[in-house]
């Protein structure tokens, strides 16, 4: 992410710059400005930043003087990878295949009987709606 022009200085929320001069500073304050930068100032003083839903407690050091209240403020859930098991995943699920799929050979054989029901299903007529290229001839047969 591109960093903030030189020039225009770091932005602090007035709330927090009023805060600066004082003797007590942010001693366990509550911050919602997560747009505000952390300014040297604000050294060991632990706040606590609004992520959306309630409130984290973060002590400011000198690592974090420069950056953003709200990087230190997380707004989602951390997912690590698996967590969602036994979901449904990419174009197979979508298709209508289970999760459990062993092989290659068994979804081979899934979708040669999904193309079967289907076709036995145009020729019996339960499907209304043909694709272009199909016509029917006078026995209700398809033909292309």
């Amino acid at each position: 992410m591109p960093r903030r022009s030189l020039w225009k200085g770091s932005f602090v929320d007035a709330f927090l710059y009023e805060l600066k001069n004082q003797k007590d500073r942010l001693a366990n304050k509550k911050v919602w400005s997560r747009r505000s930068s952390i300014l040297p100032e604000f050294l060991d003083s632990t706040v606590r930043i609004y992520n959306g839903k309630h409130f984290v407690r973060c002590k400011v050091t000198e690592e974090k003087v420069g950056h953003k209240f709200g990087e230190f403020a997380l707004t989602r859930k951390r997912r690590p990878m698996g967590a969602t098991k036994g979901a449904p995943k990419g174009y197979l699920a979508m298709i209508g295949f289970p999760s459990s799929v062993g092989s290659l050979s068994n979804i081979s054989q899934q979708l040669l009987q999904t193309i079967s029901v289907l076709m036995g299903s145009l020729s019996a007529g339960r499907i209304g709606v043909l694709p272009h290229k199909y016509s029917r001839s006078a026995n209700n047969e398809l033909q292309p």
